[in-house]
């Protein structure tokens, strides 16, 4: 694999690309703006992503890579809700 470097407002961090062997199996369509999509077609054009699908899961592994404390605090409040749905539920 290779890896290239994003620059954050407080880090640098290494993201490496996924070759279309990689464990990704699902399939996502999103839209996005004009800016987003050059940047997905710099990744490809510069060869650090065979396809705007490999680019485009790059950015999104990147954001996750950058947020971790935003997706851990959803999570915990998703397992919160799915909390009181069963006990919604139990009510019955």
């Amino acid at each position: 694999m290779k890896g290239f470097v994003i620059a954050t407002s407080d880090q640098n961090q290494t993201v490496e690309t996924h070759s279309a062997d990689s464990k990704r199996t699902n399939v996502v369509m999103v839209r996005v703006d004009d800016d987003l999509l050059r940047y997905i077609d710099l990744l490809v054009l510069g060869g650090l992503c065979q396809s705007r699908s490999e680019a485009a899961a790059l950015l999104m592994e990147a954001g996750v890579a950058a947020r971790p404390e935003l997706l851990e605090k959803l999570k915990e409040i998703k397992e919160h809700l799915d909390t009181i749905r069963d006990s919604f539920r139990s009510v019955r």
